[in-house]
């Protein structure tokens, strides 16, 4: 049952990750607008395209399970620094502190996957089950 769950974990947290991904290269311009709104000033297209990579990658590695930690560290690189920027201004804001606290749990969730690894159900064991 634990090999499913870290199965099923995996493919909710990264869906999250990959969606967001998808949105930003989609709204690009929103978002950048958004990003210079909150005061992120230096180079937006880059940093937004970099957000968008590590969104893309990380959320892939999870996914996968093929190095996972190396997709968590690309991850928390993002939701970190953006979760200090973005919602940690306002917190009388009831919708902030949501945000807030949402994202703590995913930063969590991040952590557990680094620290326990994929999972049995992971590209990473089928590639060690295959190789002799």
């Amino acid at each position: 049952m634990k090999d499913i769950f870290d199965l099923v974990g995996r493919i909710l947290l990264s869906t999250t990750f990959l969606l967001a991904a998808y949105q930003y290269g989609a709204d690009f311009q929103e978002v950048k607008l958004s990003m210079i709104d909150n005061g992120v000033t230096w180079r937006p297209n880059l940093l937004l395209r970099g957000s968008i990579f590590c969104l893309t990658l990380g959320g892939l590695l999870v996914l996968f399970g093929y190095r996972a930690k190396l997709g968590v560290a690309l991850l928390l690189a993002f939701m970190i620094p953006v979760t200090a920027i973005f919602y940690t201004d306002n917190l009388s804001d009831s919708l902030e502190q949501t945000m807030l606290v949402k994202n703590v749990a995913i930063i969590g969730g991040l952590m557990m996957i680094f620290v326990n690894g994929s999972g049995k159900y992971s590209v990473r064991k089928l590639l060690a089950s295959t190789t002799s």
